[in-house]
């Protein structure tokens, strides 16, 4: 059963059409009350919450864990999860309130590249994050995304040692090629990452797709290239 109860992001992603939007969410005890009433009208104990991380707030998060708990809901459900977010607390309480797969945006384990689109953990905190999910039985579906600006060899490097390391604690990986939306913080403010934006692009149902050229480096034909023999190499 799908369900969405939170709209916005606090997330600040240079990269996400979501970043910096403000976050509206329905109250905990309202979203366990409605989780009830599908799980009876629908016959399934099964939901997939499509918001944008569950714990955009890891107060509101254990809250909702909590009130699911309290409830005897006895449901399964699965969500995005910031891991920026997140300790082995809140990880217990969402486990015990029914929480069994966790959609993790990870992107990228190179420091500098992190560092550019606003990551705030580095990538053993995230190894240690994703330890925390596994330990407590909840799939681990991880994203990843190849062909950021600036990225060089030794980015793509750093992050294949990475998946190396973290790969008995996820489940599965997606990997991606990046793109920039007009909505997103480098689509708004593209000198500010080092690129200018081209011309011709795409209307998506994310936004428009912007063609970009690295400034003293790369042309978006050059870095569509590139990425797609590392993602091919990292298939």
């Amino acid at each position: 059963i799908p369900l969405q109860f939170i709209s916005g992001c606090s997330g600040a992603c240079a990269y996400c059409r979501s970043a910096y939007l403000s976050v509206a969410a329905q109250p905990v005890r309202e979203v366990v009350r409605d989780i009830a009433l599908l799980k009876q009208r629908c016959g399934s104990s099964h939901f997939i919450f499509m918001n944008n991380a569950v714990n955009w707030s890891y107060d509101y998060a254990l809250d909702f864990a909590n009130e699911l708990i309290a409830s005897k809901a006895d449901v399964r459900w699965t969500d995005s999860l910031m891991l920026a977010n997140l300790d082995a607390r809140l990880a217990d309480k969402l486990r015990e309130s029914g929480f069994v797969r966790a959609d993790i945006g990870v992107e990228t384990a190179s420091r500098r590249l992190r560092k550019m689109i606003h990551k705030p953990l580095s990538s053993n905190q995230v190894l240690e994050r994703l330890r925390l999910l596994h330990e407590r039985g909840i799939w681990c579906d991880i994203n990843m995304i190849l062909g950021f600006p600036h990225e060089r060899k030794e980015d793509y490097e750093e992050t294949i040692l990475f998946l190396k390391d973290a790969a008995q604690y996820y489940d599965n990986c997606n990997v991606e090629q990046f793109y920039i939306t007009d909505i997103a913080p480098m689509g708004r403010a593209p000198e500010s990452y080092g690129i200018t934006i081209g011309a011709n692009p795409q209307m998506t149902e994310h936004g428009m797709r912007i063609p970009f050229d690295e400034i003293e480096g790369l042309t978006f034909k050059e870095r569509l290239a590139m990425g797609r023999k590392a993602n091919n190499n990292l298939r």
